[in-house]
């Protein structure tokens, strides 16, 4: 093997200090640190161009067939928004079943105010939770509350 023949041929923009001479094969091969990092780099670019992909997909989506409400009833997702659906209860029966259900409900819970007159913790509080898990009913249960003289705070 002449002089002339000997070490890695340069071709496109390939950095000759990359790499390193194999004795065993006789050829050459890039460095660990360099194949590791070139590595993390189409990692990172291949998950930015997919994330890329993944965002125009969904603004496609979003143009293309309208409304949030229009996607829901396409997907059959059942519809939550009092707006929508009218009253929170069909009928004056269904309306005092829920009350005394979510008065019940309260009831079972142990957070309890102290009465500043007469020391006892008898005044229910309402905790943040109940509230958003019965939002849509609070408006008619405070005013149940009122008529049946039930002490709440929150």
């Amino acid at each position: 093997m002449s002089k002339s023949n000997k070490g890695r041929k340069k071709s496109g923009t390939k950095n000759n200090r990359d790499y390193e001479y194999d004795p065993v094969s006789k050829t050459h091969r890039l460095k660990p640190h360099v194949a590791a990092k070139r590595a993390a780099a189409h990692a990172k670019a291949k998950a930015e161009k997919l994330a890329a992909q993944a965002s125009d997909e969904r603004n496609q989506r979003m143009t293309t067939k309208g409304s949030p409400l229009q996607r829901a009833i396409e997907r059959d997702i059942p519809i939550v928004n009092s707006n929508d659906l009218g009253p929170c209860c069909a009928t004056v029966d269904a309306l005092n079943e829920r009350n005394e259900a979510m008065l019940v409900e309260l009831r079972g819970t142990t957070q309890r105010a102290i009465d500043p007159v007469t020391l006892r913790a008898d005044i229910i509080v309402v905790p943040r939770w109940f509230v958003r898990k019965h939002g849509r009913h609070m408006a008619h249960f405070r005013v149940f509350l009122r008529e049946r003289k039930v002490r709440v705070t929150g």
